[in-house]
Parts: C-alpha cells; structure tokens; sequence
C-alpha cells in the first residue's frame, strides 16, 4: 500500500469516527454542513476502501461516490454564511476574513473530485485513480487546515 494512500485514509477514518459526536446540539445551517463533511467523509472513505483492497475495484460507485463530493463543493458557499461560528462548529472567522481563498479551496476540491470521478469512468484498476483520489484528499486537508478548528 502507498503510504500516501494510507494517509489519506486514516485522515477519512477520523472524519468520519468524530461527525456523530460533532453534531451534538447542532442546528439549522451549521447541522446541514456538519452532516455534509460527514457525507463527504463518508464517500472518500468508500473510495479509500477501493484502493487499500479492502472492498473489489469497480468504477462505478467511486464516480458516483467523487461526484457527490463536487455535489457538496459545489454548496459550500451557501452552508457558510457569515457568522456561524458558534459551538458545535468547527469553522473558524478565517473563512469570513479570507472569503475569495476559501471560494478557491472550494472549487480546487470540486474539481479534484470531478477529475477523479473521470478518472474512475474509465479507469481499469485502482491505481487509475489513486493519484486524483491523493489530490482530492489534500484539497480537503488544505481547507481543515486554514478554516478549521483543531480537534
């Protein structure tokens, strides 16, 4: 296994072993984009299990699964809006001080999901699609690390 792709996996594990726990006491728009990160978890998570072997290579679901991780990129402007930074979130004042940035990182992940979803539509194995699975993987990594807080 690729170590890369082992990071990322074990990133995946522990977005998605937390969002339960997370959502406690969440409302409204805060509660919707809490359940879409861990939506999102949850589909890099079954792409992760193709390429550890852990589930058989098929390239439907891991397109379906990249697909609807653009689906929610694509809302992301509209699950933020200013001033949702009250506790259960996990968003810092950043996203607001550095809006355009936080726009890009949002376009970067949907488009590193959209080109691993091509990747997989035509892909014969799982290493056809490791590398844009990583760039996806880092897409979101980057993002946590600039408008999230510390667990």
């Amino acid at each position: 296994m690729h170590i890369e792709v082992l990071k990322v996996s074990l990133i995946c594990v522990a977005l998605s072993a937390g969002a339960a726990l997370a959502h406690t006491g969440a409302t409204g728009v805060v509660k919707q984009r809490m359940e879409m990160m861990g939506d999102i978890a949850a589909q890099m998570k079954t792409i992760a299990r193709v390429l550890n072997g852990q589930d058989q290579f098929n390239p439907s679901p891991v397109a379906a699964s990249a697909k609807r991780i653009a689906e929610h990129a694509e809302m992301f402007e509209e699950m933020f809006p200013e001033g949702t930074t009250s506790s259960p979130s996990e968003a810092l004042p950043e996203i607001w001080i550095n809006w355009d940035e936080f726009e890009q990182q949002a376009d970067a992940m949907k488009s590193s999901a959209l080109a691993l979803a091509t990747a997989a539509e035509t892909a014969e194995g799982p290493l056809d699609i490791k590398k844009p699975f990583r760039q996806l993987g880092m897409s979101c990594k980057s993002c946590h690390q600039d408008f999230r807080q510390n667990k």
